[in-house]
């Protein structure tokens, strides 16, 4: 009988013992099955996949964060003030004859806002250029700035009293304004009549011609027109040509005037900025949401007295007392509409006529009723469901 520790087959054929502690040669590793080298293969791509979304999470990060920090350069440069540094003014080069020019000059310096003095295709004329900033990021999430200059859309024109004397005398003021238009067909015009009422301060009154004479030194060589021409070629101009005139009569007026032009250009972006998300929503208007004057009602509902006391001040007539009537009556709106419910549309306009309105902190002062007028007008504005209805 065999051992059945012996190698042996059913067939009585003897096999080599097996060695367990076998090292595959290199012929043997290459003769290997395909499979399992495919299935090697897949493991180390599985690593390279997941090292591939490391590296597309952290870029994706990496890009959010410099999208944040470009939207805040954005916020920062169209801020109030900051919006200043980056607009420059153009003056053509005839005014620096005019006795406000240097004054302001000097007030837009002040301003950080730049000024250059250059010929411009209109003779007398301001011009406003804003440089945008623009900022791209490259592949590498690095930001690339560069700066864009853009032409504003308003242009100012200012003409002296002389210079409009002798146009309205020709009849070329209106003719005057249309060419300039031409040329600027895409912006706003506005003319600045600078003097003018001294002008016909000078002719109307005798006893003042000595103080004007200075300033008016030709005064007299020149032809006279009355104000009513004046003021007529003023309304065809600004009706037919769309232009806004204004009549300024003294320097400081003037630099005041184009430093605060100035600044509503600059701010423009800043406005739009603030509109947007409001114009989005589909609303009808606007209205600034600034936190001022505000009243703060925290979690406990401290508050919401002064701010229904400060709800009922809106109405016209109705001061702090009138409100502190009301309000010791009905406590809350809620309450006010919940009594509103209880009655018809004639004895709700008439709920609140009779509460008494002290005049004084003592008990002997003097009172009077809200009235039936103020009472009709608070149940129209809690009741109604005519969003358009008057409250007059």
């Amino acid at each position: 009988m065999k051992n059945h520790c012996d190698y042996y087959s059913e067939d009585g054929i003897e096999f080599p013992p097996v060695d367990f502690n076998y090292i595959t040669t290199a012929n043997q590793l290459s003769n290997s099955s395909t499979s399992e080298l495919q299935e090697t293969t897949n493991d180390f791509k599985g690593i390279k996949f997941v090292d591939d979304q490391v590296s597309n999470k952290k870029w994706i990060n990496k890009r959010a964060k410099v999208e944040k920090i470009v939207a805040k350069k954005y916020q920062r440069n169209i801020q109030p003030g900051e919006c200043m540094k980056l607009l420059q003014v153009d003056f053509d080069k005839e005014l620096s004859e005019f006795d406000f020019y240097h004054e302001s000059q000097l007030l837009l310096k002040n301003a950080n806002v730049k000024t250059q003095n250059i010929s411009l295709i209109i003779p007398s004329c301001l011009n406003w250029i804003r440089f945008v900033e623009v900022n791209t990021i490259d592949r590498n999430n690095e930001i690339n700035t560069m700066m864009r200059e853009e032409s504003q859309q308003d242009v100012m024109v200012i003409w002296n009293w002389d210079k409009t004397v002798k146009k309205i005398y020709n009849q070329s003021f209106q003719e005057s304004l249309t060419d300039i238009t031409t040329i600027i067909t895409d912006k706003k015009l506005s003319l600045i009549i600078y003097r003018m009422e001294g002008y016909f301060s000078y002719h109307r009154d005798d006893s003042g011609k000595k103080k004007l004479e200075i300033t008016y030194s030709n005064i007299d060589e020149l032809p006279k027109i009355s104000k009513k021409d004046f003021e007529c070629s003023l309304v065809e101009a600004q009706i037919t040509l769309n232009c806004n005139i204004i009549l300024i009569e003294n320097s400081q007026d003037m630099s005041s005037m184009i430093l605060q032009h100035t600044k509503a250009i600059a701010e423009i972006p800043y406005k739009i900025a603030m509109r947007q998300p409001h114009v989005e929503g589909n609303f009808d208007f606007y209205a600034m949401g600034d936190n001022k004057n505000t009243i703060k009602v925290d979690g406990d509902g401290f508050g919401l007295r002064r701010l229904w006391l400060r709800q009922l001040c809106l109405f016209n007539n109705a001061g702090l007392a009138t409100a502190e009537a009301i309000c010791t009556t009905y406590s809350s709106p809620s309450q006010l509409m919940k009594s509103y419910e209880q009655y018809s549309a004639e004895k709700g306009k008439g709920l609140l006529k009779d509460i008494p309105i002290r005049r004084g902190p003592g008990e002997l002062c003097t009172s009077r009723k809200i009235g039936s007028e103020l009472s009709r007008k608070i149940y129209t504005m809690f009741t109604s469901t005519n969003g358009l209805q008057l409250l007059n």
